[in-house]
């Protein structure tokens, strides 16, 4: 697949900002990542394992932007990294514009907190500042493999955290849910329930059926395992209109694993 592929059948779901830079006048609509039948229901922000799930949201003084995260630990938070890179600029965001809240209900919310720093994979963290700056939108597919990021955050919150399922071989994976704050439902938690794994991508991204939207990016997609939901996977976009993409744990462990801020952050 050609970078200008990519460009033309590869969308974000990070915010609207994003969404309606990189994807084509025939995507814009008011459904995008509904795969048929929108089969997305409410779900309790109060109930494990949704209590996990929180917004990560970007405030600056003249632009707002949107994501979904989850709680892998008290003080660490799983998300997608695209969501914390400026879409205008392609610099990261300061620290002090991102937040993370759980609980949102309405206006209402539990808790907030803000990172002290964010941890990327490897492969990220050493880009040299050149290649940093090239557009999101003219990165080839394998790029998105490490699309993620960890929030390692000032302070521990009370919301029990998720567990990350030991293994995720595509073979054994079964039935998938994900759940996110989307952008047309930005204040009320939702889940697909029994959505379906549909292929692999060269590169080991997850192909699914999940039903996401804008501001789906970094929301959690898990697996059952013994009676208990498990994190499998980070919703990452949208890919030519027919299945959703996301980045299963076997690319992410290793980062999830880090616990502690490097020495210098931003």
């Amino acid at each position: 697949m050609t970078v200008v592929d990519i460009m033309c059948r590869f969308a974000l779901l990070g915010c609207a900002i994003v969404c309606s830079a990189i994807m084509p006048a025939a995507a814009r609509d008011l459904r995008p990542g509904i795969m048929g039948t929108d089969d997305r229901v409410p779900v309790d922000v109060a109930a494990k394992p949704w209590a996990a799930v929180g917004q990560v949201n970007v405030a600056r003084c003249r632009r707002r932007m949107s994501c979904t995260g989850t709680l892998i630990a008290p003080d660490r938070v799983l998300t997608a990294a695209h969501c914390l890179i400026d879409p205008v600029s392609n610099e990261r965001f300061p620290l002090k514009s991102i937040h993370f809240l759980t609980g949102v209900f309405g206006s209402r919310w539990k808790e907030h907190a803000q990172p002290a720093c964010v941890l990327l994979p490897t492969s990220r963290d050493v880009t040299p500042p050149a290649e940093r700056r090239r557009p999101v939108r003219g990165r080839p597919l394998a790029w998105f493999r490490n699309d993620v990021a960890v929030l390692v955050l000032k302070k521990a919150l009370t919301a029990p955290p998720l567990a990350i399922v030991e293994t995720s071989a595509a073979g054994d994976i079964g039935h998938l849910s994900h759940a996110a704050y989307a952008g047309d439902r930005r204040h009320r938690l939702t889940a697909h329930l029994g959505c379906a794994l549909q292929g692999l991508s060269p590169d080991g991204l997850w192909q699914t059926d999940c039903d996401t939207h804008k501001a789906g990016s970094g929301g959690p997609v898990l697996v059952e395992r013994g009676g208990a939901f498990r994190l499998a996977g980070v919703m990452v976009g949208i890919a030519e209109k027919r299945f959703t993409v996301a980045v299963p744990a076997a690319l992410w462990r290793d980062l999830a694993q880090r616990t502690a801020c490097p020495a210098t952050t931003r």
